[in-house]
């Protein structure tokens, strides 16, 4: 005999919308205090970005005086690697039906 698919609940949109939205102002709370730490003790600053390309979350440390990147997490050879995959990965995976 077949027995009926379970059947999992539908998230509540606003729910989850919520929900995301403390998500966020929580990480803007703690990016706030990382920068502060750092521009206070380094004399460094911090951006936080997402790359539009490959969707990755970037780091980038500068230095607050000159502007120069000190440093970028991850770096602008892996991003192009993920712009790459992200690019071609149709042609990476075969799916067989």
């Amino acid at each position: 005999m077949n027995e009926p698919a379970a059947v999992a609940p539908v998230p509540d949109s606003h729910a989850v919308e919520q929900q995301r939205q403390q998500q966020r102002e929580a990480l803007e709370k703690v990016v706030a205090r990382i920068e502060e730490f750092v521009g206070s003790t380094l004399n460094k600053g911090l951006a936080f970005r997402i790359d539009e390309e490959s969707g990755k979350n970037t780091v980038t440390i500068y230095d607050k005086r000159t502007g120069d990147v000190v440093r970028q997490i991850p770096d602008e050879d892996m991003l192009a690697v993920s712009r790459q995959l992200v690019n071609h990965s149709g042609g990476l995976v075969t799916t067989k039906v």
